[in-house]
């Protein structure tokens, strides 16, 4: 039996006691699987006596439900989202199930935006996403995904992104509550503490400027990568001491870095 069975083998009953009902406890055999719920059978033998009226008989079997307890389940649990960063700090993401599978499951995670959080379990670099597989012999234990905040040199206060949770276990369609097309919600709003500060610069004048036309020139630089095209404009304060030859500078998401020259 695999679902129940009995707490004794046979019931006796004398001339003594014979019109005393006889109870036989049935046990249901406990498992960590989410199979649904078991038909049990307990089957019944003839009856063994002396007596020609009972010799022979056999009483109907008896049959019972043994509901199910578990249920098949991905348990995600976020933690440290406070050391999340641009600079390289992480959070972690504790992955569990909440019953035995009974083929090999694949939990696949996914970060909605690469610029700002990747992922990486125990002896991988971080990507976009990450695998972690769950069997009989290891369902019970906690797989580890570490999100680590990326730099995006722009100042966007914590931009957020979503972690996507896909479930498969291949063959198990024909069984009920399985983790196949099992659906687990994201994790949705992490934030790396952003390490931007949007900021223009501009250098020291180099060269020296007189009314014989001389000229004097000074960079202009960003401190973070605009989400847009910036521009920059320059006049003189008096028109009639100096002019300035290139009026305005911009830069554009592709070449913020480079120092622009006025």
């Amino acid at each position: 039996p695999t679902a129940c069975a009995p707490t004794v083998s046979s019931v006796v009953f004398t001339a003594a006691n014979w019109d005393q009902p006889r109870t036989v406890e049935v046990d249901a055999f406990p498992n960590d699987v989410a199979s649904g719920n078991q038909n049990c059978i307990i089957q019944t033998d003839p009856a063994v006596s002396v007596d020609a009226n009972y010799a022979g008989g056999n009483p109907a079997d008896v049959g019972f439900t043994i509901v199910d307890d578990d249920r098949a389940g991905v348990l995600l649990e976020l933690i440290d989202t406070e050391m999340l960063t641009e600079a390289g700090g992480s959070a972690r993401i504790l992955v569990t199930l909440a019953s035995e599978p009974m083929l090999p499951v694949t939990v696949t995670l996914t970060s909605s935006d690469d610029t700002e959080g990747l992922l990486a379990v125990p002896g991988s670099t971080a990507s976009q996403s990450v695998q972690v597989i769950f069997t009989t012999s290891n369902w019970k234990v906690t797989s580890v995904v570490t999100v680590v905040g990326q730099d995006d040199r722009i100042d966007d206060d914590g931009e957020t992104f979503d972690v996507a949770v896909a479930v498969e276990s291949l063959g198990e369609g024909s069984v009920p509550r399985s983790y196949s097309n099992f659906h687990v919600a994201q994790l949705g709003g992490l934030a790396a503490l952003d390490d931007d500060v949007s900021a223009l610069s501009v250098s020291a004048v180099s060269g020296g400027t007189s009314e014989d036309a001389a000229e004097a020139t000074f960079q202009v630089n960003l401190a973070t990568e605009p989400v847009a095209v910036v521009t920059i404009s320059a006049v003189s304060a008096d028109g009639t001491e100096g002019r300035v030859d290139i009026p305005s500078v911009t830069f554009t998401p592709m070449d913020w870095k480079n120092p622009k020259v006025l």
